[in-house]
């Protein structure tokens, strides 16, 4: 026998209350972090991140299952007024393997934008006359970052379980528990 958590038509608020923030603030934290390299680091963050986001909502969000109604980060309701009309559930899965790469290189582009910033501390490039402060501050926010991206991680692990879309989603972590007979 195989027990199913409950799966979710519309997420419950508290879990888009805390699970859209957290996105929101990683995505900020590796704004932070790019622009320690600079402003065409910056930029270059900002252009992408709308980029991938927008792209998104057209070809994964509007095809889910969700569309229309609360996902566990919310995005659904902004895709459906970006994109009323909802699409076809066969093209989901596609779209959503695309999309998973570009959301992953916007996560992963702050991390080596921030390990770069890391190696030239090293090489006395950033951080200078710190006045006896215990750690520098390009490295205080990528240690942060790297926290967001973890707990962004982590959380939508536990939301897998109550997706409905997750017998077809590529990402989906959600594995279910058989119960001894």
């Amino acid at each position: 026998m195989i027990k199913q958590p409950e799966m979710y038509r519309d997420f419950p608020l508290r879990v888009v209350l805390y699970r859209a923030p957290l996105l929101l603030v990683t995505l900020a934290l590796g704004g932070v972090v790019a622009s320690g390299l600079g402003w065409i680091a910056l930029t270059g963050y900002v252009v992408y991140a709308l980029l991938a986001i927008l792209w998104t909502m057209r070809n994964a969000c509007r095809h889910c299952g969700y569309h229309g109604n609360r996902c566990d980060l919310g995005v659904s309701l902004v895709a459906s007024v970006l994109h009323p009309v909802k699409g076809s559930a066969k093209s989901f899965k596609p779209g959503v393997k695309v999309a998973l790469w570009l959301l992953g290189a916007l996560l992963a582009i702050p991390l080596l934008l921030g390990i770069a910033q890391l190696v030239l501390i090293g090489y006395g490039v950033f951080c200078q006359n710190m006045d006896g402060a215990a750690i520098c501050p390009a490295a205080l926010w990528f240690m942060l970052y790297v926290t967001a991206v973890v707990a962004t991680i982590w959380t939508t692990v536990l939301s897998c379980p109550h997706c409905q879309m997750r017998s077809v989603c590529p990402l989906s972590f959600y594995r279910p528990k058989r119960l001894p007979v």
